[in-house]
């Protein structure tokens, strides 16, 4: 091979390697990169699925609260064919302990769903002015009230008993529930209060 040829070969290979070095150190590069990005989508994958477990949690201890208050409007006392009345309204302290169940949910109010929020607050305005019944009447005579008030505390307690297992559909869309918890608006829930005297 004449020298003016070898030469020609030899910048030929010298540029090839160059070239090869080149395109493997971008290959790295980009290996790197794909690399990197994927373990910190994996990262930001695992931190997004452990809040969204946190947050169901959350929602879960709320609900399970909200289950004892239905529970303590799901059984009634009737006398002779009167009309029934639910025990846990029948007297000052077992109001108390129905608003102070009320009182811990309301802590929780973050968890529940908006619909959620508002039959509780209904049953709370409820609660609170037999409360205030309570303070004149004797337990007899609240038991007369309760009887009275029996189909309203039903309607709420089934209200509230609909709008868990509504709830309870959705718990999983963690997205959707918080996207519902952006633009939240204090809203006065009218309550009929005339039918709480004797």
């Amino acid at each position: 091979m004449d020298p003016e040829t070898a030469m020609i070969y030899a910048a030929i290979m010298a540029c090839a390697t160059i070239v090869a070095a080149c395109v493997s150190a971008i290959a790295i590069w980009w290996s790197a990169r794909l690399s990197s990005k994927a373990l910190t989508n994996s990262k930001n994958i695992d931190y997004k699925n452990t809040y969204y477990a946190l947050v169901l949690q959350k929602r879960m201890d709320a609900y399970e609260l909200i289950e004892q208050v239905i529970s303590e409007f799901s059984y009634a006392v009737g006398e002779n064919g009167q009309q029934s009345y639910y025990p846990s309204i029948s007297t000052k302290d077992d109001i108390t302990k129905c608003i102070m169940l009320l009182v811990k949910i309301k802590l929780h109010t973050l968890w529940i769903s908006n619909d959620m929020n508002t039959s509780l607050t209904k049953l709370n305005y409820m609660l609170y002015k037999l409360r205030e019944s309570a303070d004149i009447y004797n337990n007899k005579q609240l038991i007369e009230l309760g009887k009275k008030l029996y189909d309203d505390f039903g309607k709420i307690r089934v209200d509230i008993g609909n709008q868990l297992t509504k709830d309870m559909l959705s718990l999983h869309e963690i997205e959707e529930f918080l996207a519902t918890k952006k633009d939240q608006r204090l809203e006065r829930i009218p309550v009929d209060l005339s039918a709480y005297k004797l």
